[in-house]
C-alpha cells in the first residue's frame, strides 16, 4: 500500500518515466528470490517437495539465430501485406473503437490483414484518446481520418 501511495504522490507517468516502477519492481524480485533461496518462501517442486524421480525441466534458452530469423520473418511481412487494405481495416478499427461499441470483429480483421499487435493497439489507444505510442516514440504508420 505504501508503494502505491508514493506513485500516487508523484503520478503513474512520473513514475513509469524516472524509472521508480522498475526500481521497485526489482527490488521486490530480489526480496522475493533471496526468500526462496533461503527457503523462508515456499515454492512448491522448487525448494520444497522436490521430486526425487522426475528430471528438472529444461529451462528456457535464448537464441539470437531464432530471434534473427522471427525478425527477418515479420519485415519480410510487413513487405508483403497490402497495406491499402490495412490501412482500410486499421481506419475502421478506429471508427469503431471511438463509437463505444464492440470492436472485436474489426480488430481480428486488421489482424487478418497482417496488421502488428503495435499498430492494432496503436489505433485502439488513438480511438480512445491515447497517442498510438505509450513512450510517444512511434507515430500511426496510416492516416486514419
Amino acid at each position: 500500500m505504501e508503494l502505491l501511495n508514493q506513485i500516487e504522490e508523484i503520478g503513474i507517468i512520473n513514475a513509469v518515466s524516472d524509472g521508480s516502477i522498475e526500481a521497485a519492481m526489482d527490488e521486490n524480485n530480489l526480496i522475493k528470490e533471496r526468500e526462496i533461496n533461503n527457503c523462508e518462501r515456499i515454492v512448491v517442486g522448487h525448494n520444497e517437495f522436490i521430486p526425487e524421480d522426475e528430471p528438472q525441466p529444461k529451462r528456457f534458452s535464448f537464441s539470437r539465430e531464432r530471434v534473427k530469423k522471427h525478425v527477418e520473418k515479420f519485415v519480410q511481412m510487413k513487405k508483403d501485406r497490402n497495406n491499402a487494405e490495412l490501412e482500410s481495416r486499421l481506419r475502421r478499427l478506429y471508427q469503431t473503437a471511438a463509437g463505444n461499441t464492440n470492436f472485436h470483429e474489426a480488430m481480428i480483421d486488421a489482424f487478418v490483414a497482417n496488421g502488428s499487435i503495435g499498430e492494432v493497439w496503436g489505433t485502439v489507444r488513438l480511438a480512445n484518446g491515447l497517442s498510438y505510442d505509450p513512450f510517444n516514440v512511434i507515430k500511426h504508420p496510416f492516416s486514419l481520418e
